[in-house]
């Protein structure tokens, strides 16, 4: 365990994100994966698989064999099996240029034999935007509870950028970071989109690929559906970035390259 004791659904999200890993050949793989589906359905309510599906007659089985556990008991078991084994709590986010929820989401894809962490933004191109001159930009409320960004030049918010702390699995490349009210955006969607926003993303104002370098201001217009893809489960294009200014409240999708 941490010092921070993770909790089961942020254990449980880093678990399933990740399928669960190999089963068949590991023994406490199979015991997670029991443990798992005792804390989520309870005890085995569903016939054995097939004789030829290997794999699922051993998860079958790691399920059964906890049969009569008490959820919150496979639940504690479940925490601390996981993080034995590598299934991490990312915490909340370190920095206020990227939300909690993305940091969460992207931070629990980890795979658990991944030790080793890697520069979270690679190479930022900063884009300097004049919200005024974009054609009605999406505006949302920011929370008192959220940190804003401070203002600076752009070498300070390439500065910052360059001290976002390693991670596991997180990894920008090249992203198209926007300016606004001369802060830097929060980056709220990328593999997925924070709850407030996703209903809403189909009227950010989009930052034009042909644009280059640290601009005056961008026109932009406003993002067709089609133009940014959403498809199951809150996803996002990888190549596209979802920012929300903390100051002023508008809202911008980017790009970053692949």
């Amino acid at each position: 365990m941490t010092d921070r004791e993770p909790q089961f659904d942020e254990v449980a999200k880093a678990y399933g994100a990740s399928q669960g890993g190999p089963v068949a050949g590991t023994k406490e793989r199979r015991k997670l994966y029991g443990l798992y589906r005792q804390a989520i359905d309870g005890d085995v309510n569903e016939g054995p698989p097939g004789f030829f599906a290997f794999d699922d007659q051993l998860k079958y089985r790691a399920w059964k064999k906890v049969r009569g556990m008490p959820r919150a008991e496979a639940k504690r078991r479940f925490v601390e099996l996981a993080c034995e084994l590598g299934y991490r709590d990312p915490g909340d986010s370190p920095v206020p240029w990227i939300s909690t929820e993305t940091w969460r989401r992207e931070e629990s894809w980890t795979n658990p034999e991944q030790t080793q962490r890697y520069r979270c933004i690679h190479t930022p191109e900063l884009v300097a935007v004049s919200a005024e001159k974009c054609r009605q930009p999406l505006r949302l409320a920011v929370p008192d509870h959220l940190a804003t960004p401070p203002k600076g030049a752009p070498g300070e918010h390439l500065e910052r950028l360059s001290q976002t702390p390693r991670t596991y699995a997180f990894q920008l490349h090249s992203p198209r970071w926007p300016v606004c009210c001369r802060r830097l955006t929060v980056l709220v969607g990328y593999r997925g989109v924070d709850a407030a926003f996703f209903d809403m993303v189909d009227q950010a104002c989009l930052i034009p690929r042909e644009e280059e370098g640290w601009l005056d201001g961008v026109t932009g217009e406003r993002a067709e559906v089609g133009e940014f893809s959403i498809y199951g489960d809150e996803q996002l294009r990888n190549q596209h970035l979802l920012y929300h200014c903390h100051d002023c409240g508008a809202v911008y999708v980017s790009e970053q390259e692949v």
